[in-house]
């Protein structure tokens, strides 16, 4: 029982609308499970909005008619109980256990329906676990919450990208994203930025206010997610915004500051260790020193870092309203969120808003609808995966020149290359404006009882604008005098849903329910972009200042998708549950022979504790098991165009306008194709206090699209086809329990961890594999498995690398690289607790990821020994200096290419396992006593941290980073990639 935890969450209660003429009625409210008063509990008048709220020691007092008056006593967890007054001044009640307390509602696809009734693999997150995380996106708030769901942030930047697999990644060439699907619309959630800048993407979920969610639900198996159809095959997440709720109208207010700061650092050296490194390195080569002692001694020592970094910021403000009637309810919101990074230039802000009115017109006719407006402003620049960007410039700019010249002005005599890592900061314009409307309306008809008519249309809208300025002011020997880019962006998305639902009960034994359905989603992508160069001077950055417009272009492309659905629930005596789904998808993006694409599932389970054996066990609250096996499909690694026959229009050098052929056409052409096997065992001991929930699944994907080579006698080198399979099989458990419930100390734990192992099965030739940098998608191997040249570490004696001679050749070359490492991990997961005693609540969460490895290309530019125009990694400072030092850090060189420190080993490679102290929160809510006194519901104060501490034996700046988002192949290179933000925050939250 969280009795204080939920205290403060149920005191709105407490609001008494006083009756003109009545008298009070007292008494205290117990827990018969521990014998303790239960503070909290609500008290009502039953059939008003007249209420109560027990205080800390269960007491109450409430004002009621005189005659003819019921109490209704109830609280989270407890069973509700119902006392006629009669003459009565005083009603002790004491409430039992709530046996069924899996009745929680969770969304499934097209519906609702009870934990306890679930046969699919569902991980649900609830808003009250995720509220006021200091985070711009929800992608962020589920991370190490879900079993089986691995999030993990691109790198550091505010409103940055985020990678979401659940269940591990399914394919080559598509996506591994699972899809997003907001109060039963399919988002768009791709990069809505069409100007490159290295690594960096946006996350359109990041336009989703966290504060608006009332829960989010991961349809993991295929049983779940294949009324999804073609496109739930790498799981489905379905998040639901809150909406209206009967009664007295509330107000909630929140908000929190903060700063941030990076959870790591590394150091580079000095600007003399610089030159005493160079110039070893060229005595070591046989060439002359490149400096003096003197100059060795009197070199300018630039903290390139410090002038890049600053102390971050970050707000949040949030104010909703929520009540209603039992015909009208409503729920408004508004919010603001302001994040400026650690690093210059970098920032995220956004404007929410959104209102959701619900009306019953009479017993037939009901409406639902909803509108989300959202203005997000991101000011982000070139960096990861990208030597020209400002945290790029600060780890490869070299030591040993001051930053500025006499005047002040920017020093660009070490800059040519990569740019001055304060100008890139401060004079380069890269921002992105975008606005997101989706508009959500549902009409609902009654014929009778049990038999229902929805139709629904919904839309998800985003226009997005981009503003470039590169100036010349950022390095040396730029070539024209500044340039800048202006690009405009429209995604838009329609659906119309039409579904017929029906439920009956027969009997006291049988229970039924199923929906038919039909849907229309259409998707439209619009792109332009125009690019000028030669402005007046920095001060000029729009294209209307360009003394010459060069280029431009425009992009437009979309799909439809045409579906019906189904699915039958069936439950016999609350144990046999059956559950069984059908979708046939027809997509524009498939090929002539393959429009429709049909996806069936079924799932079986049985709830052994029902049974008189067990029923009334003072021990097993709980004991299901449950079987499941469905097919989903993935099309979004199909072109929107792919099967068609395409020409490509242009000009030719002499400036003539033509076209010419740009694809061959494949009538076959179809989705990819997962088929999942899962088995579930759900247990709850002692009246469902402690809770366990495991899984075992089997994932086989086929129908790969990838490229087939063909006789370039056809005019082209390949064309895309259904070839390859995948392979993934796991098991996730997840532990909760509600540890200690002692004298108004409460102490509730979660836990949950995954072991997921994934293998490709096929691909086009066994014998070629597909090749991306150092990864590699090839037969009997994990998708990514790192293939390059294994090194034995540092020959004491010489300093050189020992690279191990593979096929004893002789020789250092291509052939000797084999398989090292993998990108996936061996098991992921967290741990949380959460502890009450009266008033206060602490929160500890760890997150943790094992078993996975990390290219650290960063390590691999920054620890050249050698390289007269980039910088170094203090680490440098371990290298093998003289004969009979150990180190795994070889001799400072720059010309033997077989031990060129640079080289592509698993030198590079590096363990990227970690522990992570997530989040850290202490908070306190004021007493029932004070804030009544002071006319409020609620009131709670709070301090946060988040990634406060990572224990990891990665060298580089964060283990939670990819410069590759969207890779498949290539996952886990750290090049120039800044870290996760280190966030203290203090925030306060008010009812009213």
């Amino acid at each position: 029982m969280k009795k204080v935890l939920l205290f403060v969450l149920m005191v709105f209660l407490g609001q008494t609308l006083v009756f003109a003429q009545g008298r009070t009625v007292s008494g205290t409210v117990m827990s018969s499970e521990d014998g303790l008063p239960v503070p909290g509990a609500s008290v009502l008048v039953k059939g008003t909005t007249t209420g109560v709220a027990t205080d800390l020691d269960g007491k109450y007092t409430i004002s009621v008619p005189n005659t003819g008056t019921t109490l209704v006593f109830s609280f989270v967890g407890l069973m509700s109980k119902e006392v006629q007054i009669g003459n009565q001044s005083i009603i002790n009640v004491t409430l039992d256990p709530d046996l069924k307390s899996l009745s929680e509602v969770i969304v499934v696809g097209y519906g609702e329906m009870t934990k306890r009734e679930v046969t699919g693999a569902i991980a649900s997150v609830r808003s009250e676990d995720i509220k006021n995380l200091p985070v711009a996106g929800l992608d962020q708030s589920i991370q190490g919450r879900a079993a089986g769901v691995l999030v993990s942030s691109a790198s550091g930047t505010p409103g940055g990208a985020i990678s979401i697999n659940v269940r591990g990644t399914a394919s080559i060439s598509a996506s591994n994203e699972p899809l997003y699907v907001v109060d039963g619309m399919p988002i768009y959630s791709g990069n809505t930025s069409s100007l490159g800048r290295g690594g960096q993407t946006t996350n359109v979920l990041s336009q989703i206010n966290p504060n608006d969610i009332e829960s989010i639900e991961v349809l993991k198996d295929a049983a779940s997610a294949a009324i999804y159809g073609s496109r739930g095959a790498n799981g489905v997440v379905l998040i639901t915004t809150k909406r209206g709720k009967a009664g007295k109208a509330q107000v909630d207010l929140s908000m929190y500051k903060g700063i941030q700061e990076p959870t790591n650092r590394v150091e580079n050296v000095t600007g003399s260790q610089w030159r005493e490194l160079m110039n070893e390195s060229r005595t070591n080569d046989g060439r002359p020193a490149l400096f003096t002692d003197a100059q060795v001694a009197d070199a300018p020592n630039a903290d390139w870092f410090g002038l890049i970094f600053q102390q971050g910021t970050i707000e949040d403000y949030n104010v909703s309203i929520r009540g209603g009637t039992e015909n009208t309810k409503f729920f408004v919101s508004g919010g603001a969120f302001y994040n400026e990074g650690f690093l210059k230039s970098f920032d995220f802000k956004r404007y929410s808003t959104s209102l959701a009115v619900d009306h019953k017109f009479n017993e037939k006719v009901d409406l639902k609808s909803s509108l989300r407006l959202v203005n997000t402003r991101q000011n982000l620049n070139n960096n990861d995966n990208n030597i020209f960007g400002v945290f790029s410039a600060a780890t490869l700019g070299r030591p040993d020149f001051e930053p500025f010249l006499e005047d002040g002005s920017y020093n660009h005599a070490f800059s040519t290359l990569i740019g001055h890592p304060l100008a890139l900061a401060q004079e380069v314009k890269n921002e992105l404006n975008e606005y997101r409307l989706q508009p959500n309306i549902a009409v609902g008809y009654k014929f009778f009882k049990g038999l229902r008519f929805e139709t629904s249309f919904r839309a998800d809208v985003i226009y997005g604008r981009e503003d470039r300025y590169n100036p010349n002011t950022v390095r040396s020997g730029f070539a024209t005098n500044g340039s800048g880019t202006q690009a405009n962006n429209l995604f838009t998305t329609y659906l119309n849903e039409n579904i017929l639902s029906y439920s009956q009960t027969f009997g006291d034994d049988h229970y039924f329910d199923a929906i038919v359905g039909q849907s229309y989603q259409r998707y439209i992508s619009e792109t332009g972009n125009v690019t000028g160069i030669n402005f007046p001077g920095p001060d000029f950055k729009y294209i209307t200042s360009a003394a010459e417009v060069n280029s431009g272009s425009s992009f437009r492309t979309e799909y439809a998708l045409l579906s019906y659905f189904g699915r039958a629930n069936y439950r016999w005596k609350d144990k046999l549950l059956v559950s069984a789904s059908l979708r046939t998808d027809g997509s524009s993006r498939f090929g002539a022979e393959n429009r429709f694409g049909v996806f069936p599932a079924g799932s079986v389970g049985y709830i052994l504790s029902e049974e008189s054996f067990l029923k009334d066990s003072e021990t097993i609250s709980l004991l299901k098991g449950r079987v499941s096996y469905g097919v989903t499909g993935n099309q979004d690694g199909i072109g929107n165009f792919q099967a068609l026959n395409l020409y490509s229009a242009g000009s030719n050098y002499l400036a003539s306008p033509g076209f010419a052929p740009s694809q061959l056409p494949n009538a076959r052409l179809s989705w990819e194709e997962s088929s999942t096997l899962n088995f579930g065992l759900d247990l709850g001991f002692l009246r469902d206090r402690f809770q366990v929930s495991a899984e075992y699944f089997i994932q086989n994907t086929t129908n790969l699209l990838l490229n087939k080579p063909i006789p370039n006698t056809s005019g082209f080198t390949s064309i895309t086809e259904n070839i390859g399979s995948m392979r993934n099989n796991g098991f996730e458990l997840s532990l909760s329990g509600n540890v200690i419930n002692r004298g108004g100390f409460n102490w509730d734990s979660q836990f949950n961890i995954s072991f997921i192992k994934n293998e490709v099965t096929a691909i086009v030739d066994e014998a070629t594999p597909i090749n991306s940098l150092q990864s590699r998608a090839a037969v009997g191997q994990p998708l990514g498995a790192f293939f390059m040249i294994k090194s034995n570490g540092v020959d004491p004696e010489t300093g050189d690398l020992i690279f191990v001679d593979l096929n004893e050749d002789g020789a250092i070359t291509p052939d000797d690289r084999q398989y090292l490492g993998k990108p996936n991990p061996d098991f992921f997961g967290g741990l949380n607790n959460t502890f009450t005693y009266k008033g206060f609540d602490l929160n500890v969460f760890f997150q943790f990821t094992y078993g996975f490895d990390i290219i650290n290309r960063s390590a691999q530019f920054n620890q050249h020994l050698g390289f007269s125009a980039w910088g170094m990694s203090e680490l440098a400072l371990q290298r093998w200096q003289q004969p009979g030092d150990i180190t795994n850090i070889p001799r400072a060189t720059s010309l033997d290419p077989n031990r060129n420190n640079r080289v592509d080993s698993d030198r590079w490679l590096e363990d990227g396992s970690f522990i992570r102290l997530k989040n850290l929160s202490l908070g306190y809510n004021l007493p029932n006593s004070v804030l009544q006194r002071i006319g409020m519901r609620q009131v709670r104060i709070y301090g946060m941290a988040q990634n406060l501490i990572t224990w990891t034996k990665y060298t580089g700046w964060d283990p939670e980073l990819n410069s590759n988002p969207g890779a498949n192949i290539a996952r886990n290179y750290d090049f120039l990639t800044f870290p996760q933000a280190k966030t203290f925050t203090l925030g306060i939250n008010v009812g009213f």
